[in-house]
């Protein structure tokens, strides 16, 4: 679909999390550049554009048939207009530029760029965030087990034995913002 101007595009790459992950990312492939058209025309800056299209297709996936209480979608998203590239991701899912560099002696190397930080919960400020929204932080204990798991993944037999719903991921759209 067209954007408004002809120097403008939209990219958008998404992770689905959870046992209905690829089901959330696909719905949310289909949702957020259109959530963008609309919020650029009313919105005061790009920035504001993006970030209201980031929350109402969050709120479109919660308020839809998915189940988004063990499911989400990372994003990460870049909007280039004329020469001005603008950067917005939520969890895990970067974003990354290399830039050329000369070497002393001749020669070039690329250095990498975040453009993006990871919402993570290992991250103090993001932990922090998650337990304001009602969430917590902790590692995963399955049903009559002993030991803690790393980061629960989409592994659909791990999550029907979680006793509570969890993700390695802050951030996922259809989870706490």
């Amino acid at each position: 679909e067209q954007f408004q101007h002809a120097a403008q595009s939209f990219f958008a790459v998404m992770d689905g999390h959870g046992t209905e992950g690829h089901s959330a990312a696909r719905y949310t492939k289909r949702k957020l550049h259109k959530r963008l058209q609309r919020a650029l025309p009313k919105k005061e800056s790009i920035t504001e554009a993006i970030d209201d299209a980031f929350v109402k297709t969050h709120d479109d996936l919660c308020s839809s048939k998915h189940d988004c209480s063990i499911s989400g979608v990372t994003i990460t998203a870049a909007f280039l207009r004329g020469d001005e590239l603008f950067v917005a991701n939520a969890g895990d899912c970067r974003a990354v530029v290399g830039r050329k560099k000369r070497q002393e002696g001749g020669g070039h190397t690329v250095e990498a760029i975040d453009l993006t930080v990871d919402h993570r919960p290992d991250r103090h400020d993001e932990k922090n965030r998650i337990e304001q929204c009602g969430g917590r932080c902790e590692p995963v204990k399955l049903q009559n087990e002993e030991d803690f798991v790393g980061p629960v993944r989409k592994e659909p037999d791990t999550f029907r034995r979680l006793t509570f719903p969890a993700s390695s991921g802050a951030r996922l759209s259809g989870r706490l913002r």
